[in-house]
């Protein structure tokens, strides 16, 4: 038999949990969300400059594969430059795009010039942003969905998407750290208690709905994938190129919210991120059926 995750205190301490973790993530400093901000923005100059070749793959990088652009003021959290309708005519996006090109080209050889010229081009966009992220925190309405997820629809740090159509077969969901400045993995039993109310939910409110999906990093961390049955990560399935989404670059958030230092620095060691995103997909049925035996 499996053995059950520890439970201390039974519903009660699970609930005095959920609250004790929603009133922290009220707490997110200004010093550590600009600690991220600017340090995540440097990285990505840092990967765009290493990985850039020819004169198309500049622009493909910066819009398709960095988290840049919905961390400045000029993300409206429905248009995005990876997306073919993104209205490029005068868009002050591509101005900033173009600019930052240009200083590519001038310092081709010297990343750190281009880092450091690169972020002082960027700066009034992102510092300017910072507190709305902060006061949206944890779900940031431009990070998940061009709306805010109805209450309704997170459970602890989970959080699930709308329903599409009545007959939707597969749900897709998120995760955020509500327990800041803590780990989310430092109470795995209250986790597990917010998964499977979400997956009772998805299942009474949504009776179609007969697998959950995420695409993240986390599906390449091992305490994360406790929380479910080993028919769940699919190992071989890693995103087949590194997107813009946090997916790939909230590995680089720490638990307080500021700039993940160890992962950034592998990240610029080996070029590699530390974690890559995978898909994970299973059975809604068989998550439930886990939990309940864990519980």
């Amino acid at each position: 038999m499996e053995a059950k995750l520890a439970i201390s205190g039974g519903s009660k301490a699970v609930k005095a949990e959920e609250v004790l973790c929603r009133r922290s993530s009220m707490n997110y400093k200004y010093e550590n969300r600009k600690d991220f901000v600017f340090k995540i923005c440097r990285l990505g100059l840092w990967y765009l400059n290493c990985h850039t070749c020819g004169e198309e793959s500049f622009h493909e990088i910066l819009d398709r594969q960095l988290p840049i652009y919905r961390l400045t003021t000029l993300w409206d959290g429905k248009n995005h430059p990876a997306n073919s309708d993104f209205p490029r005519t005068n868009s002050q996006w591509c101005q900033l795009a173009d600019e930052l090109q240009m200083l590519y080209k001038d310092n081709k050889l010297d990343s750190l010039v281009f880092e450091e010229k690169g972020f002082d081009l960027l700066y009034p966009y992102i510092k300017g942003r910072i507190q709305t992220d902060i006061e949206n925190w944890p779900w940031i309405p431009c990070g998940y969905s061009p709306h805010k997820l109805p209450e309704e629809n997170v459970f602890d740090i989970f959080a699930f998407d709308d329903i599409e159509s009545a007959d939707q077969r597969v749900v897709c969901f998120h995760i955020a750290n509500i327990c800041m400045p803590e780990s989310p993995f430092k109470d795995m039993n209250a986790r597990a208690h917010g998964l499977l109310n979400m997956v009772k939910a998805i299942k009474h409110r949504f009776p179609s709905v007969e697998k959950i999906e995420c695409d993240s990093w986390l599906n390449s961390f091992e305490p994360f994938l406790k929380l479910f049955p080993a028919s769940y990560p699919q190992k071989n399935e890693v995103q087949p190129k590194v997107g813009y989404g946090f997916n790939w670059w909230g590995q680089f958030l720490s638990r307080d919210g500021s700039f993940h230092n160890r992962h950034g620095k592998i990240m610029r060691q080996t070029g590699k991120f530390p974690f890559v995103s995978r898909t994970g997909i299973c059975d809604i049925d068989n998550v439930e059926e886990y939990l309940l035996l864990k519980l």
